[in-house]
């Protein structure tokens, strides 16, 4: 067999598979984008409102299945709760947009994500339970689409929400964030960062390729190979243009501001008033503790709640940005305060 074949079975080929399946469902927004929706049913007695959950930037909705029978939406619905979860526009289910050419390409950015892709969802998941109002789990930049939309946006159908590891501001504290901010260069010439390819390429050869998304992302030492394994091959997604710009514009402002700089989403905190908790990572480098409490002090909540997941508070390690979701002891440590949460106010 040559060799350059045995190179590219290697990098699109992977052991670790996730067995998980909810119910599919395809939701087109104003704009014309289809997004996929993945819905798991309440196993135990049903609670008041439904829960949406929406990934971050670099992923999908995969990355809240991960763990299988330990994973937040599997234990979400065993708790109780009638389970949805979220592609962002441009994930792969839904038709991977075109680099350069087509109606389909890589031209959206945050602000797509919040007026467009998060409306088309709640609304899609309230006609399909017959609620008015559900409740809203981000983890990053899921969690910032879910403050926006409940702050800027004022949108009274969400009903509680909670945050993993979003801020609200970014500071290019850490050299690797310092080396994405500096990223800005190649978008002179392609639409997109084409991280998907590039993590793959990383996790069979150069590791140098993937080693500068993974200080900041993820705290090994939390993460086991199976887990690493499926997030590249089945999670890790693309990053546009203007995701790119808008995360740029987010170190420059001190904010999460709209790409015309006509919305400044931070500020717009004080709006919301619904219950939230919003939950940190001590090693996150993308969203450290400081953010996030920045993004939890403006506020508006009566009811608001502020956890740091590391072994201050008694957990087994100090957890980084993705641990949040797929730490060996994610499970046991983070979800059960998520339902405890949620079950209070449903």
């Amino acid at each position: 067999m040559p060799h350059w074949l045995v190179f590219f079975i290697l990098l699109f080929s992977h052991c670790a598979t996730l067995k998980l399946r909810g119910e599919r469902h395809e939701v087109i927004t104003r704009d014309g984008w289809k997004l996929t929706l993945e819905h798991f049913p309440s196993s135990g007695p049903g609670k008041r409102f439904p829960v949406l959950l929406c990934h971050g930037l670099l992923a999908n909705r995969n990355y809240f299945k991960i763990k299988e029978e330990k994973s937040l939406a599997y234990l979400l619905a065993q708790a109780g709760y009638d389970v949805w979860l979220m592609d962002l526009r441009g994930r792969a289910d839904a038709g991977s947009p075109s680099y350069f050419f087509g109606k389909f390409r890589y031209n959206y950015g945050i602000d797509e994500y919040i007026r467009h892709d998060a409306d088309a969802a709640i609304a899609y998941v309230l006609e399909k339970t017959k609620s008015n109002k559900l409740n809203w789990i981000g983890h990053s930049l899921g969690g910032v689409v879910g403050y926006s939309r409940a702050g800027s946006y004022e949108d009274r159908r969400l009903h509680t929400l909670v945050t993993l590891g979003s801020p609200m501001r970014i500071a290019p504290l850490d050299r690797s964030m310092q080396f994405l901010f500096r990223m800005q260069g190649a978008m002179v010439l392609l639409p997109a960062i084409p991280v998907s390819p590039l993590f793959k390429l990383g996790f069979w050869g150069p590791g140098f390729l993937q080693k500068p998304f993974e200080r900041v992302l993820i705290y090994l030492p939390n993460t086991d190979k199976e887990t690493k394994e499926i997030l590249v091959f089945e999670v890790v997604t693309n990053i546009s243009k203007n995701e790119v710009y808008q995360f740029i514009d987010a170190v420059l402002h001190e904010a999460v501001v709209s790409s015309d700089k006509k919305i400044n989403y931070r500020q717009d905190l004080r709006k919301i008033s619904i219950p939230v908790l919003a939950i940190a990572a001590r090693r996150d480098h993308l969203a450290d503790p400081l953010t996030v409490r920045d993004a939890f002090e403006l506020l508006g909540s009566k009811d608001k709640f502020l956890f740091i997941a590391s072994k201050a508070e008694g957990l087994s390690e100090d957890y980084g940005h993705t641990d949040l979701l797929v730490g060996k002891k994610a499970h046991e440590e983070i979800f059960p305060k998520i339902i405890h949460f949620l079950d209070k106010f449903n």
